[in-house]
């Protein structure tokens, strides 16, 4: 049953990450639209967004192991 719930949160989780790149990437292309001299500022936004994602994945891994650590030693 744990395990269910654990593959459920990390799917949804993954798939709050990808809904969030999807708006950026959307949010910066209607932008780029908008103002197409603001190129070179959209990447460097876009990299920001992209480097913050990528820090939240990480931590939501580390998260992820100790909690396996956790539920192992209690099944034990």
């Amino acid at each position: 049953m744990r395990r269910i719930r654990m593959k459920k949160s990390r799917k949804y989780e993954q798939d709050k990450l990808q809904a969030t790149i999807n708006a950026s990437a959307r949010q910066a292309l209607d932008d780029l639209d908008k103002s197409s001299g603001m190129f070179p500022t959209m990447i460097g936004v876009m990299a920001g967004k992209c480097r913050k994602i990528g820090q939240d994945y990480r931590e939501l891994q580390k998260l992820e192991k100790e909690l396996q650590k956790y539920e192992e030693e209690g099944d034990k």
